[in-house]
């Protein structure tokens, strides 16, 4: 199946609540995107294999933008604020990939993998860290701010927040029967991109390197044939937290619904804790 859309959104302007300085707190103007998307819905090989592919393009004027920020107050000195700008212009625009195979009935392949470019185009960004040789704003940007000089650093083609160059995921998952009911066994890679948090520029302290999680594993999957799923058990490779919610029988029968945390120690230790 072929299909194509397009969407329309706006969000309201608005201010600051968490000022540290009178700058922060705006009044920042209104948002408008325009987003289109094409792409393939396709089943092969008797269902068996799936391909969903699509590619996108969104166009943002006066793009809201959050930002952590230097800014000094009214006595010179410079303190940490939490404010919104505007962006006059910023684009994204990639590819996404899905593929979902069943090569026997009791195992299920998937990949997802996705390309993305995210960037502004028209932004003048007063960075209070950045110091041209020429001790001027960079081409194309004005030498005023609100009637005051500054120094403006021109930010055409530097990557949004949260806009990972790559990204994807590769697992497997495997069900067979067991004492009545089914056991599902998964393993999981993911990989994410360098992105920026809640930087603008390459600020060592807000941005997030490549993350790639070697191998995430699931076991213990246990549905029963009224379909319940009881007594899942999680190791992650990493030590991120993993919480997984479980409906177990209980004692004095009927189902207790518990959420199982696991995570590792200082040591590197796995550890789990059962909470209900």
């Amino acid at each position: 199946m072929l299909y194509t859309s397009y969407a329309h959104g706006f969000k309201s302007g608005g201010f600051v609540g968490r000022i540290t300085t009178p700058q922060a707190i705006g009044p920042f103007g209104p948002e408008k995107v325009d987003t289109y998307e094409i792409g393939a819905k396709t089943d092969f090989l008797d269902r068996r294999l799936r391909v969903d592919v699509a590619g996108f393009f969104t166009n943002y004027r006066d793009m809201q933008l959050p930002e952590i920020a230097y800014i000094p107050n009214a006595q010179g000195v410079v303190l940490q604020a939490n404010t919104i700008q505007n962006v006059p212009r910023a684009i994204i625009k990639g590819v996404e990939l899905e593929a979902t195979a069943r090569p026997v009935d009791a195992l299920t392949l998937t990949l997802t993998a996705a390309s993305l470019n995210a960037t502004y185009r028209d932004f003048c960004y007063p960075d209070t860290a950045y110091h041209p040789a020429s001790g001027m704003s960079d081409p194309g940007c004005p030498t005023t701010l609100q009637g005051t000089p500054a120094i403006l650093r021109n930010m055409y083609g530097y990557a949004l927040q949260n806009s990972p160059r790559w990204n994807g995921t590769a697992g497997a998952a495997y069900e067979f029967a067991v004492a009545g009911g089914k056991l599902t066994a998964h393993a999981l890679y993911q990989y994410t991109g360098k992105k920026y948090l809640s930087a603008i520029d390459d600020s060592p302290r807000a941005t997030i390197q490549s993350t790639a999680i070697p191998i995430s594993v699931s076991i213990g999957r246990h549905r029963t044939k009224d379909g319940r799923s009881a007594c899942l058990r999680t190791t992650p490779s990493t030590g991120d937290t993993s919480r997984k919610c479980s409906i177990c029988p209980a004692s004095g029968g009927g189902y207790l619904r518990t959420t199982t945390r696991v995570r590792r120690n200082s040591q590197g230790e796995v550890v789990t804790a059962l909470e209900r």
